[in-house]
């Protein structure tokens, strides 16, 4: 992938992202619409459902409650508060650190073992999602 398309996505995305966190921080409601096209379709959630929720009760300062709603929090509020910051340090300055960063990370998730332990992190959530909202 080019460094022009990666900076474009990653900043698209956290836009898109920003603002989907903003509406829900001041629009905020358990039963608001469903975005996650797999759970409007199979009716079971995704790995990554309740990231938005989790995302806004961490943003409050409830980050047990927003870590039991979908683990995952933490890696995407990384991503979306580091990532763009990183791409336009980047872009300012005209370096090319983010993108050596995500080959780096592209090289580290082909080996086997590293691929696996990821793919097992992630099922696990979408158990705990699958048992958390369809069991309680």
């Amino acid at each position: 992938m080019s460094k022009g398309k990666l900076y474009t996505i990653i900043l698209l995305l956290s836009t898109a992202g920003y603002a989907w966190i903003i509406f829900n921080l001041f629009n905020f409601n358990r039963h608001s619409i469903t975005v996650c096209q797999f759970r409007n379709i199979t009716g079971i959630p995704c790995p990554s459902c309740g990231t938005t929720e989790a995302i806004v009760l961490a943003a409050k300062g409830h980050i047990i409650q927003a870590l039991a709603v979908n683990p995952l929090v933490s890696v995407a509020s990384v991503m979306i508060t580091v990532f763009p910051l990183w791409v336009t340090f980047d872009l300012v300055f005209k370096k090319n650190s983010f993108l050596k960063f995500y080959f780096r990370v592209e090289k580290i998730l082909k080996i086997r073992i590293v691929a696996a332990i990821a793919i097992l992190l992630i099922l696990a959530v979408w158990a705990w999602n699958i048992y958390r909202i369809l069991y309680k």
